[in-house]
């Protein structure tokens, strides 16, 4: 991991408890084993000359990066895990924005989402003092490109699974 990458991560955890932390890094880490893997041989296979880059939020980096470090060395050499911030400001430096090059896959949590969005699920309902969370995942490049989002509920000790596979529907401001 880059250092800036590391210090990065590091301050984009600040805020979070180390519980809502545990339990970030426990559903990246296992979307990382269980779509991730079979994710990146896709790509690895269908865009054998394209670097594979891998955005995720600070408590799935440690765990993106061990599941890619078990694959198969023609698939991880190929591989780069990083933040989103850092891919941006790659993209900004090396524009590839055809994705003729690279292929990027993405696994992160927006948490909390604020508080203004409650309104956008109302078949979930949560508790005034509990928090949504929404994990996004997807990938953009050679002809794959596809994305969705997990709906989860944090009241403070658990994180629960409310929807999967739901469209966020953004409202415009004014």
């Amino acid at each position: 991991m880059l250092p800036e990458t590391a210090r990065r991560l590091d301050a984009a955890s600040k805020g979070h408890s180390p519980e809502a932390l545990a339990a970030q890094s426990a559903i990246l880490s296992a979307h990382a084993r269980a779509w991730g893997a079979q994710t990146l041989a896709r790509i690895a296979e269908t865009s054998p000359d394209a670097a594979i880059v891998v955005t995720t939020s600070a408590p799935g980096l440690a765990a993106w990066e061990a599941m890619i470090h078990g694959l198969p060395a023609a698939i991880h050499e190929r591989v780069a895990p990083t933040s989103e911030l850092d891919y941006r400001a790659w993209c900004m430096r090396s524009a590839d924005e055809a994705h003729d090059l690279h292929v990027v896959v993405w696994s992160w949590i927006k948490a909390p989402l604020p508080r203004q969005r409650r309104h956008d699920f109302p078949l979930h309902p949560i508790a005034e003092s509990a928090d949504y969370w929404v994990h996004r995942y997807g990938q953009a490049g050679a002809g794959l490109d596809a994305h969705t989002a997990d709906l989860y509920a944090w009241d403070g000790d658990l994180a629960k699974l409310l929807s999967s596979g739901i469209s966020e529907r953004f409202h415009p401001r004014g």
